[in-house]
């Protein structure tokens, strides 16, 4: 070996020495100071869902979803990673009943996450699965786009044409919730459908602790575009339309907070895990995902998804969940 190799080869071992701690200095630094970061997570873990909503963005098109076994090590390693609230979506998650009450179990009894919360239509919940699994769920938010049956029809939030029972099954959740004492949350998406309706008095029946309303978020590739399964280009609403229809409920009861959310505090400010455990990226309008965290980690994952943390808490992600006492108080009509 020449001089000039052997230069060569110590220059690149020192490089690689330097590389490394720098590297070990950098995640040093990152435990003692760590960034700010996201910890609300929201587990996506399947797609299948017996509604069509045209606006979904995260449609059924396969019935897929990660074995219990795989899909809690993933679970474990965002508890690991520093995640507090974990938030079981799909799809719609009853689809598998069993499955669901086996994650909540595990991540509220064994893995002690402070707040475990599920995202639901409302179709498929039953009583006895709240009366068994209550205790683990914190937060059940109810996705309620309308309180018109026509408009539910039209907008795929209907079991089919003749289904006619979806507010009435909703106001039967919030029954169940108040029974055991668990968080009523109220979701909806304002879109060209509903932006006209006035929810005032049926959102005060319910009396969510917290009602976000949406604005109909356009994602090329699942609810418009080229190749996308569904096809919802003719109900998203103009800034404007959005704005009206949050001023018409201004002044709804003290007791129900409501958290707008329009497009553009919802890109990438929340931490999605899809079914293969990846995290999507959506600062570019197409959700891109991550390599999963089961393969890479939940920092080199969340390292790649570049999450919008100040846009999170715009639009208030970071609240105190405090779950009310059981009772058997029913939920007037309105």
């Amino acid at each position: 070996m020449s001089f000039s190799d052997l230069i060569l080869s110590a220059f690149l071992s020192i490089l690689s020495i330097l590389a490394r701690f720098f590297h070990r200095l950098r995640r040093a630094i990152r435990r003692l100071h760590p960034p700010p970061m996201i910890r609300t997570a929201n587990y996506h873990f399947l797609r299948s869902c017996p509604y069509t909503c045209q606006y979904c963005f995260y449609p059924d098109t396969n019935s897929s979803f990660l074995p219990l076994p795989v899909a809690l090590r993933g679970l474990r390693l965002l508890r690991a990673a520093g995640f507090s609230k974990i938030t079981f979506s799909g799809g719609e998650p009853f689809m598998h009943p069993k499955h669901l009450a086996a994650m909540v179990r595990a991540c509220k009894e064994e893995m002690g996450f402070p707040v475990v919360s599920v995202v639901t239509n409302g179709a498929l919940v039953r009583e006895a699965w709240m009366e068994e699994n209550g205790w683990a769920v914190d937060v059940m938010s109810v996705s309620c786009d309308s309180f018109v049956v026509e408009t539910n029809v039209r907008i795929g939030r209907a079991k089919g044409e003749r289904d006619r029972g979806h507010v009435e099954r909703v106001f039967k959740l919030r029954e169940w919730c108040a029974k055991q004492g668990v968080v009523f949350k109220l979701n909806t998406t304002v879109s060209k459908a509903n932006a006209w309706e006035d929810m005032r008095e049926p959102v005060q029946a319910l009396k969510p602790q917290r009602w976000k309303v949406f604005q109909c978020l356009p994602v090329p590739g699942e609810n418009c575009g080229e190749g996308a399964p569904r096809d919802a280009s003719d109900l998203f609403i103009t800034q404007q339309e959005y704005a009206e229809f949050l001023a018409r409920h201004e002044g709804l009861c003290s007791d129900v907070a409501t958290i707008p959310e329009p497009n553009v505090l919802m890109r990438n400010s929340y931490c999605i895990v899809d079914q293969n455990m990846s995290i999507l990226r959506n600062d570019d309008e197409r959700k891109i995902p991550t390599r999963s965290i089961l393969e890479v980690g939940v920092e080199a994952a969340l390292e790649e998804a570049k999450l919008d943390v100040t846009s999170f808490k715009a639009r208030g992600g970071e609240y105190k969940v405090v779950r009310p006492a059981a009772c058997g108080a029913s939920v007037p009509d309105w």
